[in-house]
């Protein structure tokens, strides 16, 4: 039998294998040549933090769209 344990990035508490979020994205990162490459991620949340982390996203949404 197997065990998945998944432990939250932000509070490194291990939380339930069903009640956790994944957030993922793509971001560009300027190597040490001046090049810009993909920087690929991926994070783990618990229950609790994935709404903080949510609610932080969509505050940066927020503040995209009235400065443009």
């Amino acid at each position: 039998m197997k065990k998945i344990v998944v432990t939250c990035d932000l509070c490194e508490k291990e939380t339930d294998p069903q009640r956790f979020g994944v957030v993922s994205g793509c971001i560009l990162k300027m190597n040490d040549k001046g090049e810009f490459g993909p920087m690929i991620f991926e994070a783990h949340y618990c229950e609790d933090d994935i709404s903080k982390v949510l609610g932080f996203i969509e505050e940066l949404s927020k503040q995209k769209t009235s400065n443009a």
